[in-house]
């Protein structure tokens, strides 16, 4: 992927901020989402629901067929969506020509796996766009989960919740607007039969339209705000953001050289231009004109002809007549429907039912996961053994001096600061590793060691850690050490935070 043609502005964001990002994706580029949408996935899905209920004459049965088929339609604004990103705009052609490429890979796992996940937008891109299978497929979708998954659970279950609210305000919008007689009846239910009711086949193929028309508002949306979650959690780990930054620096520096040559140009164009413009060269011209007092100065802008225009409006306000008497509101009786659509309410009930048990099963699921992932015993099986390197650090404790302070010091009084800092944040990682249970990853940061510092350990030490790690990073990374104050302040508190290490 080409990051410099990326449409979106590429930065670390919170969850939820990268969710808005997806929704405002498919706000940005609705045309070409839904033109690929009503192309693609509207004929396979009337299709399908067509094709069940004929097969085994159950309309329910065909309704729960498209619903389970969701994971292949999601796969055509994931499509869109992802290279509209990326500077490609693709016509509905090329969706549909890469359409039986879409719907035929993984196609097992989407039946299955992908329609049993409740974080399914989110791994969505995974497996569509990075080509992995198999353990590299697994392993790549547990680093990218471990921060972002339950925010994924819980886009799916706002989805769910939000797809309910939009049928049931579209069968009450219905409800509302049908005559009193007409076409409502054909709709309605037949003849009761032992106290119960049964829709029939005009009410059934008003369930289906309301059905895709909600879940064509909805899904795109979903779609997107899970593949920017996939992103975000990407650009967290793999610092696209540093990568663009440098990146700029290198132009500006290619470009740098460019500039010199014209500098003393310019330079000299604009000393010029300065010494015409400075106000003692015109001072002169206006000897000869008398001083303005400031009511003078006011008295010639109004005489300007832009300050005489007059304009009349007229604009509406009620009488003065809030004490005259009001007349009684008169009992208007209510008018009558008819035969509506009170038929589904039941249906409406149901998928409330479903769609409340559904969220209570992710949201306890969710909570079991968290809980079994929190459990000493399975964290001590989990943990790694603890490393030699730490970002390419040596943590080992006998590469470590005994009196870590009195050697850092010695080092930077011999003028090697990067030395001496270096002893301080090596020590201070051991420290984290054996006693806080630090578990530091590949793909970490100083930065990731600083939050873990500030969520696990005290305040002053975590103060005293990010102090540290400014100061190694600027030393380090920038040829920028600190003051000899701040340098001595470093050794003589490490002590007080990190003594344990020694």
């Amino acid at each position: 992927m080409d990051l410099d043609r990326v449409a979106a502005v590429i930065r670390p964001r919170s969850a939820w901020e990268a969710v808005d990002l997806g929704f405002g994706m498919v706000r940005a580029w609705w045309k070409p989402v839904w033109a690929a949408w009503i192309a693609a996935v509207a004929p396979a899905w009337w299709l399908v629901f067509g094709l069940v209920w004929w097969l085994t004459g159950k309309p329910l049965a065909a309704l729960l067929a498209a619903w389970w088929l969701r994971p292949f339609f999601d796969r055509v604004p994931l499509y869109v969506v992802s290279r509209h990103l990326f500077g490609t705009t693709p016509a509905v052609r090329n969706v549909l020509r890469d359409l039986p490429r879409l719907w035929t890979r993984h196609f097992w796992a989407g039946l299955l796996l992908q329609r049993l996940d409740g974080a399914r937008s989110f791994d969505l891109p995974v497996w569509e766009l990075e080509g992995l299978s198999g353990s590299e497929r697994s392993v790549r979708a547990s680093l990218l989960q471990r921060d972002s998954r339950q925010n994924a659970n819980w886009l799916t279950c706002a989805c769910w919740v939000l797809e309910g609210f939009a049928m049931v305000s579209l069968f009450e919008l219905a409800s509302i607007l049908s005559p009193s007689s007409g076409w409502s009846k054909t709709l309605g239910a037949s003849a009761e039969v032992g106290g119960s009711a049964e829709l029939t086949t005009a009410a059934w193929w008003w369930v289906a339209v309301v059905a895709f028309l909600a879940f064509s508002a909805i899904e795109p949306f979903y779609v997107a705000a899970g593949f920017s979650l996939y992103l975000s959690r990407r650009i967290h780990l793999e610092g696209w953001d540093v990568e663009l930054a440098f990146r700029r620096l290198g132009a500006r520096l290619a470009g740098g050289e460019t500039r010199r040559r014209g500098a003393g140009r310019t330079a000299a164009g604009v000393l010029l231009l300065a010494l015409l413009l400075h106000p003692a060269a015109t001072r002169g011209q206006e000897a000869g004109k008398p001083e303005l007092t400031p009511a003078q100065a006011i008295q010639e802008v109004l005489k300007e002809p832009e300050l005489q225009t007059h304009k009349k409006m007229k604009v509406w306000r009620p009488k003065d007549n809030w004490d005259a008497p009001r007349p009684e509101p008169k009992d208007v009786p209510a008018p009558s429907s008819g035969v509506s659509l009170g038929f589904l309410q039941p249906l409406v009930i149901a998928v409330a039912v479903v769609l409340l048990a559904a969220l209570a099963a992710v949201a306890i699921g969710g909570m079991v996961r968290s809980r079994r992932h929190a459990a000493p015993g399975d964290e001590e099986e989990r943990r790694p053994p603890l490393p030699a390197a730490v970002f390419g650090l040596d943590i080992r404790p006998e590469s470590l001096p005994d009196d870590v302070p009195a050697a850092a010091w010695s080092a930077w009084e011999r003028g090697e600061p990067a030395l001496a800092l270096g002893l301080l944040y090596r020590s201070a990682i051991l420290f984290l590793v054996r006693h806080e249970g630090l578990a530091v990853r590949e793909s970490w940061t100083e930065g990731d060691c600083v939050d873990f510092v500030a969520q696990k350990t005290g305040h002053e030490r975590a103060d005293y850690f990010r102090r540290l790690t400014r100061a190694w990073q600027s030393t380090a990374y920038a040829h920028r050490p600190p003051s000899a104050d701040e340098a001595r302040a470093l050794c003589s508190s490490w002590g007080r935070s990190f003594g344990a290490a020694a």
